[in-house]
């Protein structure tokens, strides 16, 4: 019931779909997420990204480390031969060598197929699924197998393609934030420039990480 002292004779109400608090969100934006992993380029990493055309495309942002410390300390749990970050002249290195204190990355992840588990066992398996997407990774390190001309390592961008296994890939359907969580395993080829890899280094260079998502809404 509504009235007024100007003879009102009807008011209509109009409904806006969906969320107030995502009304400043661009419409292909569909969520928010988390990422931490370990191994790989870096000894470990953390990211914020968005995920964007039904959640089929990630964009990531990323800081991680690998400094000589934490290098020689990996290798010494390994058993390795230690592999500095500046290639001593009487030795021929082949390993990769860059990392720093600061590692900043940005990432862009296509996903190509998505497999959810009730397919195949039913709707009780509604909450479990896996996915497979391939990217790119554009990383800058603030130490490499690079020197100046005072024999200090320099900074470098490097850039990866990569492969990205979500499995298993869990959502909570009661949660309205925080109800997707994954565990991923990603493999990435680093391409190494001449003046990092240097002589008789590879050009070449895979590696592998393990990481854990978790999407916010």
């Amino acid at each position: 019931m509504s009235n007024d002292d100007v003879s009102l004779k009807d008011v209509t109400l109009t409904l806006r779909k969906g969320d107030k608090a995502a009304y400043e969100v661009p419409g292909f934006i569909q969520g928010l997420y988390f990422d931490t992993s370990f191994w790989g380029a870096t000894l470990w990493d953390v990211g914020l990204g968005l995920t964007a055309f039904d959640n089929a495309v990630k964009i990531q942002a990323n800081y991680g480390q690998f400094t000589q410390n934490q290098r020689d300390m990996v290798t010494a749990v390994l058993a390795r031969i230690a592999n500095p970050m500046i290639a001593d002249e009487d030795i021929e290195y082949t390993n990769l060598r860059f990392g720093g204190d600061v590692v900043l990355g940005a990432k862009i992840i296509a996903q190509l197929a998505y497999l959810p588990f009730r397919y195949f066992f039913g709707r009780d398996w509604d909450w479990l699924s896996a996915t497979f997407s391939v990217g790119a990774n554009f990383s800058w390190f603030s130490q490499s197998g690079a020197t100046d001309k005072n024999g200090d390592p320099v900074a470098q961008i490097l850039s990866a393609a990569l492969i990205q296994i979500e499995f298993p890939r869990i959502t909570i359907r009661d949660f309205k934030r925080f109800k997707t969580w994954a565990l991923y395993t990603e493999p990435q080829l680093w391409f190494i420039p001449s003046d990092v890899a240097g002589d008789g280094a590879d050009r070449y260079v895979p590696t592998v990480s393990f990481g854990l998502r978790v999407n916010v809404f």
